[in-house]
């Protein structure tokens, strides 16, 4: 999904139901989250409707994008791209008011299709997923590997976006580097309870499809 409309309706369920397994995974709920920062991390008052606001607005795209599919491998692309427009105002409010978290960024960045805002999305993603680790280390097997799965995911669509726009050389970085990590998260999926994530593979894949680096 790096341009154009057309989502086929695989590439559509997959990845709502990526979006779905992940919100389940971290446990996601605007209200609930809202107490355990307040009570954890202390936050200010001031930023809790924001915060509120802001997972209402994803949970409302997630149910949306659901009914974006028409059946028989269609979809409606241009309610897909409203609903899309509509989350990225949400999510740029937010940052506007110095609020920012990675799953929103990563689900906003996901479902772009231009390139170069793609980048920047899942940039913001990575850093926001990085910042959040190092204030609040994940603990369980499943947390740690929704961490770093989080990371390499978002290495691999930069890299990928790279590769598509014809920068073989910032592709390979990013890919390199999500291959890394990738094989982090695939060496402790069993303990985290996945048994379905492809992403080692996809980067491969795709570094399979790098030129040859010329030596001098």
């Amino acid at each position: 999904m790096l341009s154009g409309g057309h989502i086929d309706n695989y590439t559509r369920e997959r990845l709502v139901w990526r979006l779905k397994r992940t919100l389940k995974t971290v446990n996601w709920n605007p209200f609930q989250e809202v107490k355990y920062d307040l009570r954890i991390m202390n936050i200010p008052q001031h930023e809790l409707p924001i915060r509120r606001e802001l997972g209402e607005a994803m949970m409302v795209f997630v149910e949306k994008l659901a009914a974006t599919h028409l059946g028989n491998d269609e979809e409606d692309t241009v309610m897909r791209q409203v609903v899309t427009e509509e989350y990225r105002q949400a999510v740029l409010k937010a940052a506007g008011q110095n609020i920012e978290v990675s799953l929103t960024w990563h689900t906003l960045a996901t479902w772009t299709e231009e390139g170069k805002e793609r980048i920047g999305y899942f940039a913001r993603a990575l850093e926001c997923r990085r910042a959040e680790t190092a204030a609040n280390p994940p603990k369980t097997a499943r947390e740690i590997w929704s961490d770093i799965h989080t990371q390499a995911d978002c290495l691999f669509e930069i890299g990928r976006v790279h590769f598509h726009e014809g920068a073989p050389e910032a592709a390979r970085r990013f890919l390199a580097e999500a291959m890394h990590l990738a094989k982090q998260a695939d060496a402790i999926q069993h303990a985290a309870g996945v048994t379905d994530d492809l992403l080692e593979g996809r980067v491969a894949e795709l570094m399979l499809q790098l030129p040859d680096v010329i030596e001098p």
